[in-house]
């Protein structure tokens, strides 16, 4: 999907990966099987934006000019965030520690008016700005 504009948006793959870019909604959710999710937007304060996929990546770039509540997790890959989550609150298995990777992470960015939550069970969660 891409230039979409619309209150409520939900894309969903079962083989294959998801990709929505320019998109302006308040409450958005993407999810993929086997393959990546890549969210390119804008948030809305008080939006809702949630993210999963099972064996790939997931990929949020946003412009952070709206503040958002971040909780992103992974079983076997890594989650960071590009921009700085005040209160941030980490956790790492023994693999992790090992490579200074982050399973879990939760923070605020700005005011956290928005929410994103994010998860993948076997790839990366990463938030970065545009």
């Amino acid at each position: 999907a891409t230039g979409v504009k619309a209150r409520r948006i939900s894309l969903q793959a079962v083989s294959g990966g998801v990709t929505a870019r320019g998109i302006d909604a308040s409450d958005v959710k993407l999810g993929s099987i086997t393959d990546d999710v890549v969210f390119e937007g804008t948030l809305t304060p008080r939006g809702r934006y949630e993210f999963m996929s099972h064996s790939g990546d997931v990929q949020i770039t946003i412009d952070g000019r709206v503040g958002f509540a971040f909780e992103g997790s992974t079983f076997s890959g890594s989650v960071r965030s590009d921009l700085t989550l005040e209160n941030s609150r980490t956790s790492r298995n023994s693999a992790a520690r090992r490579n200074g990777e982050n399973r879990n992470l939760s923070g605020t960015f700005g005011d956290g008016s928005a929410v994103i939550n994010a998860t993948s069970f076997s790839g990366s969660v990463v938030v970065t700005k545009k």
